[in-house]
């Protein structure tokens, strides 16, 4: 095993802010009751608001109600109702800016019930209309699970009041500038668990989320054998005519075959049809396509019980209808480098093979050398190979080979491999850099900790520690690596292996921090093959 910590050390000081959020408060001078004031907390210019005051009390409250409203730039005037509520609009023209609402009671027999003011958004600001919550549908007892919360539209104006709700927790509301949060929660019992993800803008310190701000919510299964989605099938027709109904299936495994802990989410895409997602009490998904035209078709479905992500178990396959086409043969990379230095040997690598053509296409992996292996073999259409060398007899020196990824259909794509050895001696210690945060930045809430690492044989794990003023030091997190992230560190760095996965992030809370976030803490990161 090698380790070092290769990046530079970054200071920055993270800050909490604690907002004072204000509601309508009510203000009563003299007054024998109390008179709220509920509507749009923003309007556009020119735009009318609908507003509605409700006065209560303790005491008997005569009616008529009597009710004096004054609001900024615009002429007061009353209104008389039979009830303790009453209606009014607004339209405060083109003035921009903050404007003040105040709304007056009286009773029949002119007792001053009370008063209320409060303060609303006249702008061209965008705003907030969706929330978007993401997260996993099921999960296991005291493991920690990642929820990230999403405004929409994404260039609606900041900063944002957030406020995020879960089984078991207490409610939390925090001021941000960012469209997107990330929250972790741990349950240690299982059950079905809520989360649920409110925002608004806030253009003002007295602006908070109404009963109509966007929200949204979803449910985990928590238990206590979690079993992941390890894998999904696709099975289905490969050739059919147009007009004519074509129906896949698709079956969600865990590891060894098991049934996974439901519910399992199916994500379905196809070629010129709509995308489709089920999720369910099963881990089985059926979905019928219907082409009207001929040509080669792809179906592909990702399962998981976790949250979605591009990494998720994926099946697909194509279909043919009507005339059939050439089909042709596309590689993500045509170089794999690997390393040996002593005892430590460069993991496992995928080349991922897909039709670029038309029709079906049935390929072969074929090896220039014997110490190198492939997983599959063979296969139609998509697919992911594993590319394996046993370095372990070889000279020191450079050793050069080749896949050659072949079909009987078209022209074959050869991919080079090249295999380093080297005396431990010649070992190079691993090696990049923290991109983000900033060195000697202020910052709060969620922060993006991102940033790439190479070696000559081999990156497997990036671990993010922070150190307290004093020296106090203390475990963060491990970076997930992330293929195709960096594509200017590949170019850079052409013979190291793996090197289109150097990019790593990682999602920080400040809150989880030491002192709650507060203070200045300095990262530094550790690499480990």
């Amino acid at each position: 095993m090698k380790r070092g910590r290769v990046f530079s050390a970054i200071s920055i000081f993270l800050l909490i802010v604690l907002t004072t959020l204000f509601s309508a408060q009510t203000r009563v001078a003299g007054g024998i009751g109390t008179v709220t004031v509920t509507g749009p907390t923003h309007l556009l210019p020119g735009d009318t608001g609908s507003y509605t005051a409700t006065a209560s009390s303790t005491l008997p409250l005569t009616t008529p109600i009597t009710w004096r409203i004054f609001a900024s730039g615009i002429t007061s005037f009353t209104q008389q109702t039979s009830t303790l509520s009453t209606t009014f609009n607004l339209n405060f023209g083109s003035s921009t800016g903050d404007k003040s609402i105040v709304v007056e009671a009286l009773t029949a027999d002119n007792q001053f019930i009370g008063f209320v003011q409060i303060w609303i958004n006249v702008s061209t600001k965008t705003i907030v209309t969706k929330a978007i919550l993401t997260g996993p549908l099921a999960g296991g007892v005291n493991r920690s699970y990642s929820y990230t919360g999403i405004v929409f539209p994404l260039d609606a104006t900041p900063p944002f009041l957030k406020t995020w709700s879960a089984t078991d927790y207490r409610t939390g509301t925090t001021r941000c500038p960012s469209p997107t949060v990330t929250v972790s929660y741990m349950w240690t019992a299982a059950g079905n668990k809520t989360v649920e993800f409110i925002v608004s803008n806030l253009f003002d310190d007295y602006e908070i989320p109404d009963a109509n701000a966007p929200r949204a919510s979803m449910m985990t299964n928590i238990v206590q054998d979690y079993q992941p989605v390890t894998d999904v099938s696709l099975n289905g027709p490969t050739t059919g005519s147009p007009n004519v109904p074509q129906l896949f299936t698709s079956q969600a495994v865990g590891a060894g075959g098991v049934q996974p802990t439901l519910p399992v989410l199916f994500n379905w895409v196809a070629t010129g049809q709509t995308g489709y997602q089920t999720v369910g009490q099963t881990a089985t998904s059926t979905r019928e396509y219907v082409w009207p035209n001929a040509g080669v078709y792809d179906v592909q479905v990702q399962g998981t019980n976790a949250m979605l992500t591009v990494d998720s178990p994926t099946a697909k396959r194509s279909i043919q209808i009507g005339g059939r086409g050439t089909p042709s043969i596309v590689v993500d990379k045509t170089d794999l480098t690997f390393g040996r230095a002593g005892d430590a040997a460069t993991d496992d690598q995928n080349i991922t093979i897909d039709n670029g053509g038309s029709g079906d296409l049935d390929w072969n992996v074929g090896l220039s050398h014997r110490y190198m292996y492939a997983s599959p073999s063979s296969g139609r259409n998509y697919g992911k190979v594993n590319i394996s060398v046993d370095s372990s007899s070889m000279a020191p020196g450079t050793h050069n080979g080749m896949v050659t990824i072949s079909s009987p259909s078209c022209n074959p794509v050869n991919v080079n491999v090249k295999v380093e050895v080297k005396d431990q001696s010649e070992d190079q210690p691993p090696f990049g850099r923290f991109e983000t945060p900033v060195a000697n930045g202020a910052f709060q809430g969620s922060i993006p900790v991102t940033g790439w690492a190479l070696d000559d044989v081999g990156v497997t794990v990036v671990k993010i520690f922070g150190q307290l003023p004093g020296g106090a030091e203390f475990y963060i997190g491990d970076g997930v690596f992330v293929d195709g992230a960096r594509p200017d560190v590949a170019q850079a760095y052409p013979n190291h292996p793996n090197n289109t996965r150097a990019g790593w992030g990682y999602m920080l809370l400040t809150y989880g921090l030491p002192n709650g976030g507060n203070g200045v803490v300095t990262f530094y990161g550790s690499s480990t093959f």
